[in-house]
């Protein structure tokens, strides 16, 4: 149905867009490039293609074309907090923790009530062990979203490394009611209970 409306119609940007979507899904990475780009190309002023083209190279594990993109859709839309998010978490991956942190720290600063990139931030600081950089990170993200289980979780985990361990095992508590099948919180849970001697 895709293939045919872009036929009918070559510059319908948002047909092209959902068949690289499309095409994307079903890894046919090529198609889907030339799909975004001719979405952006019938349509110049398009963050949501820009975007799915960075989501695209970093599946790709073409690092600099994803970083270029994500830099592409901030600059036409600075509260694009996905594609702040991914560049953060870019960055880390690829050894770059400074530049991450520095990226995090500007991503705040435009959007000081973003749950994700708090959490995020927050967990960079937390693998720095700047423990009280973190918790603050956190425990906004926190207070903005109660119900995330992982932003609980994660400061469960920071006060466990911080041998806060009566806070943390509160908050591995929450955590679990929240989400009691979450594996990772459950060892680590147990782990902490090792440590107070209550298993």
């Amino acid at each position: 149905m895709l293939k045919k409306a872009v036929s009918i119609s070559p510059k319908f940007a948002a047909g092209w867009m959902n068949l690289g979507i499309t095409k994307a899904s079903l890894q046919q990475f090529k198609d889907a490039e030339q799909c975004y780009l001719n979405a952006i190309k019938n349509k110049k002023f398009y963050p949501d293609a820009f975007y799915n083209l960075g989501n695209l190279f970093l599946e790709m594990k073409v690092y600099d074309k994803a970083i270029w993109y994500y830099k592409q859709v901030i600059e036409m839309k600075p509260d694009h907090e996905s594609s702040w998010i991914n560049l953060i978490l870019l960055h880390d991956e690829i050894g770059k923790s400074n530049v991450s942190l520095s990226i995090g720290k500007k991503a705040l600063a435009l959007l000081p009530k973003s749950a994700s990139l708090l959490h995020a931030v927050g967990n960079l600081y937390g693998k720095a062990d700047l423990y009280k950089e973190a918790e603050k990170l956190f425990l906004k993200a926190i207070e903005l979203n109660p119900s995330d289980a992982s932003y609980v979780g994660n400061l469960a985990v920071l006060y466990h490394r911080w041998k806060r361990y009566y806070e943390a095992e509160v908050l591995y508590l929450r955590s679990l009611k929240i989400n009691p099948n979450n594996k990772v919180t459950l060892l680590n849970f147990r782990k902490l209970r090792k440590i107070l001697g209550k298993e």
